[in-house]
């Protein structure tokens, strides 16, 4: 093998640091994009105003295959962020 040197290495671990935020946050946007769809934007409701279960559901389908999508993108910027970090030259 072949010793890199520090200023490689250390560049390396800095961008694979902020790919593994970005890569959690791409995943935590998912989330909160269904959990959108689900309760919705309004914090507080009257009982008479909820959301029934059809409108919850009907939310949720429609969402769900983007944020699907983008969770996996998130998930695969982590693992890259992850092949970058234990990179041996």
């Amino acid at each position: 093998m072949v010793p890199e040197n520090g200023k490689s290495a250390a560049w390396r671990t800095r961008w694979s640091w902020a790919l593994t935020a970005l890569g959690a946050v791409v995943v935590l946007s998912a989330v909160l994009r269904v959990a959108n769809a689900g309760y919705g934007t309004r914090p507080k409701r009257v009982f008479a105003e909820r959301r029934s279960y059809d409108m919850v559901k009907r939310g949720v389908h429609r969402v769900l295959p983007g944020a699907i999508v983008q969770g996996l993108a998130g998930l695969g910027i982590m693992l890259l962020s992850g092949r970058l970090r234990n990179r041996q030259h």
